[in-house]
C-alpha cells in the first residue's frame, strides 16, 4: 500500500446534522421564545438543585401527572414567574449546561433530535459518516464510468424485489442485490469468491473523525416540500440539533493511491477524490431540479445551495435525502424506471404516505428542508479543503 494522507477542512454551507441517537424531550430543556434560545442542563446538578430546595417530590409529581404538553418550562415559570428569573437563578447555580439558538415561536419544539458528542460533549463528525457519503459517490462514479448497461442483471433482481408481498422482504431481497453489486464493483476478481469486504479496494480510503474548529450547535426545525406545494410544511415539531452555517471542523484523510486502493477507480489524490464527490452532488441537482426547480421560490432558492459543485461538494449527515443515500437513480437504465421502483418501494415500505399519488415525476415526492434562522435550506450541504500531510 502507498498512503498518503492530507488535512482536510470541512466547511458548513448549510446546517449539518448527525444524529447520536438521543432525543430530548420537553421535559429536559428549556425553551425561552422571546430571545430564541434552548437551555440544556447538568443532570447531576439539576438533581442537586432540585435536592437543595426540597423540589424532588415535586418536581416528579408534575411529570406524572397526565398532561399532553407539560413541560420543564412551565415548571420553572410556577416557581420563577419568568423563564429570565429561572435561567439567571440556574446560571448562578451552575445548573445550565449551554444555550442554543431555536426559533420556534411561543411553545417550542416538542422533541429534539439530539447530535453526536464526544465524552467531553463536543460535538464533532465521526469518520464513518464522511466515508459513507464518500463512498457512496464514489460506487456512482464506478457506475457511471463503466456504463450503466453493465450492470442491468443487478437492476433486473430490484425490480423483481418490489413485488414482494412483505417491507421486510423486499428489504432483504434489495439489501442482498445492494450488497452483490457493490462487492462486484469494489473487491478484485480472484478475491470474489471469498465475499470478503476485507478485501475491497476501499481499503484504501481512511478517514478520521471531524474534530470542530470554529463554530457552534443550534436548533433547526425539519420541513418539508411536497410535490404541487408552493410553501414548505411542518408535519410535526421535531427539531434537529445541528452544527451551524459556517462552521468548520477539520479530520484527517488517507488514500492509498495503489491499484489494490482507490488508486484502481483512478483516484490517486484529494482532488480527484472530490471531483467525484462534486459529480455526484451535481447529479443529484440534476435529478431533484427537473420536479422542484419550476414549482416555488422556496424550492429555487434551496436548489442553489448545490446548483453548483464549487457551493457544496457533498451532502453529509441525516436528513439529506433518500437520493443522497443510494445509486439506485444511477443504477436505474433510465429516470422513469427508476421513479417507478422507488415508488413501489416507498408504497410498501410506508403505506401511510401517498407515495402512489405524488411519486409520478420523483420519488420520494418531498424535498427535505431545514429553517435555518430566517433561511430555508437544504440540510448537509458542505465543502472540502484539502492540504497534504508529510
Amino acid at each position: 500500500m502507498t498512503m498518503k494522507y492530507w488535512k482536510v477542512t470541512l466547511t458548513c454551507s448549510t446546517p449539518i446534522f448527525v444524529g447520536s441517537g438521543e432525543i430530548y424531550e420537553k421535559t429536559q430543556y428549556i425553551y425561552d421564545g422571546q430571545k430564541k434560545r434552548i437551555y440544556f442542563l447538568h443532570e447531576n446538578k439539576w438533581a442537586s438543585f432540585l435536592a437543595k430546595h426540597n423540589w424532588i417530590d415535586d418536581f416528579s409529581n408534575e411529570l406524572l401527572t397526565p398532561r399532553k404538553s407539560y413541560s420543564l418550562t412551565m415548571y420553572l415559570k410556577q416557581k420563577f414567574d419568568t423563564i429570565d428569573k429561572a435561567v439567571s437563578v440556574l446560571r448562578k447555580e451552575g445548573v445550565i449546561a449551554r444555550e442554543e439558538f431555536c426559533a420556534m415561536g411561543k411553545n417550542g419544539p416538542s422533541n429534539i433530535m439530539m447530535f453526536v458528542k464526544d465524552i467531553e460533549g463536543n460535538p464533532y463528525i465521526p469518520g464513518s459518516s464522511v466515508k459513507g457519503a464518500f463512498r457512496t459517490a464514489i460506487l456512482a462514479y464506478i457506475l457511471k464510468k463503466n456504463h450503466v448497461h453493465t450492470y442491468s442483471k443487478y437492476w433486473d433482481l430490484i425490480e423483481k424485489a418490489i413485488t414482494a408481498k412483505t417491507a421486510d422482504d423486499m428489504e432483504t431481497k434489495i439489501g442482498k442485490c445492494m450488497g452483490d453489486l457493490e462487492k462486484s464493483l469494489t473487491i478484485p476478481p480472484n478475491m470474489k469468491k471469498e465475499e470478503e469486504m476485507v478485501h475491497s479496494y476501499f481499503r484504501g480510503l481512511q478517514v478520521g473523525d471531524a474534530v470542530l474548529t470554529k463554530g457552534k450547535l443550534s436548533i433547526v426545525q425539519k420541513l418539508d416540500l411536497s410535490i404541487g406545494e408552493e410553501k414548505p410544511h411542518k408535519l410535526v415539531k421535531v427539531c434537529r440539533e445541528a452544527l451551524e452555517s459556517g462552521t468548520v471542523l477539520e479530520f484527517r484523510l488517507g488514500i492509498d493511491d495503489s491499484e489494490e486502493g482507490l488508486g484502481h477507480f483512478g483516484i490517486y489524490d484529494f482532488e480527484s477524490l472530490q471531483k467525484i464527490l462534486q459529480d455526484f452532488i451535481n447529479f443529484q441537482y440534476e435529478i431533484l431540479k427537473y420536479p422542484f426547480e419550476k414549482q416555488s421560490s422556496e424550492a429555487r432558492e434551496a436548489l442553489k445551495d448545490i446548483c453548483q459543485a464549487a457551493q457544496a461538494d457533498l451532502l453529509l449527515g441525516g436528513g439529506t435525502g433518500f437520493i443522497n443515500k443510494t445509486i439506485l437513480y444511477m443504477l436505474a437504465p433510465d429516470r422513469q424506471r427508476a421513479v417507478n421502483v422507488i415508488k413501489k418501494y416507498m408504497e410498501i415500505k410506508f403505506p401511510d404516505g401517498k407515495h402512489s399519488e405524488k411519486d409520478e415525476k420523483i420519488a420520494p415526492h418531498t424535498l427535505k428542508l431545514v429553517k435555518d434562522r430566517s433561511y430555508t435550506c437544504l440540510l448537509g450541504c458542505c465543502w472540502l479543503e484539502g492540504e497534504p500531510l508529510c
